[in-house]
């Protein structure tokens, strides 16, 4: 199974049989390539330019943006309600946590949350085997809130994700504080087997 690091909070994540699971296309704005590629599921977390751009895609599939629970492409997929903020959603509106079941393996996208997980947002979790968590502030948690986030939902496999990478746009901040926040960290490129993912925060570079 192989995890795809796009860029942004856009990853592709594909198991065996052609399943493919992308999260988060952005638009042409904010200074990546955009993500043409083809997806059995699509996963929204919330309607902003640079996490809804299903349009970029060469196919969607299944596009999941609603809170429930879903069985598509052989995974089942839990989407949670949480915030874009600290304020219950009254400065950027409403943020979906997923969770992803396939190949034995649950696969955590943060979205854009802004606020720490509460206790039913956890129990709901349950097990995380990979997170993929934002960490570049402004929009969402930032390093240091983030480090507390990923300390709580307690997953094998820490990804950072939405922070200012080259050519990203976007007024957020690079890495470094999670980084730092989270002590030692594994670097390696856009692509990681998830089968082999080492233990602990794994910082991957975007490939577009």
């Amino acid at each position: 199974m192989k995890l795809e690091y796009i860029g942004h909070a856009c990853f592709n994540l594909t198991a065996e049989g052609g399943f493919s699971w992308v999260t988060d296309p952005y638009d042409g704005t904010i200074g990546l390539a955009q993500p043409a590629v083809r997806a059995t599921v699509t996963t929204l977390s919330h309607g902003h330019f640079d996490h809804n751009c299903v349009e970029a895609l060469t196919d969607a599939g299944e596009v999941l943006s609603a809170p429930g629970e879903y069985e598509a492409g052989g995974a089942r997929f839990t989407l949670i309600s949480s915030y874009h903020d600290e304020v219950c959603g009254a400065k950027r509106g409403a943020n979906l946590i997923t969770l992803c079941e396939v190949g034995g393996l649950r696969i955590c996208h943060l979205g854009d949350l802004g606020h720490q997980p509460d206790e039913t947002q956890l129990r709901a979790l349950g097990r995380v085997d990979v997170l993929l968590i934002p960490v570049g502030g402004t929009y969402t948690l930032d390093g240091e809130g983030a480090a507390r986030a990923a300390r709580a939902i307690a997953p094998r496999t820490i990804v950072p994700m939405h922070f200012k990478a080259p050519r990203l746009l976007l007024d957020i901040a690079a890495p470094d504080a999670f980084l730092s926040a989270m002590g030692p960290y594994t670097e390696v490129g856009s692509e990681m087997e998830l089968d082999a993912a080492p233990a602990g925060v794994v910082l991957m570079l975007p490939a577009r």
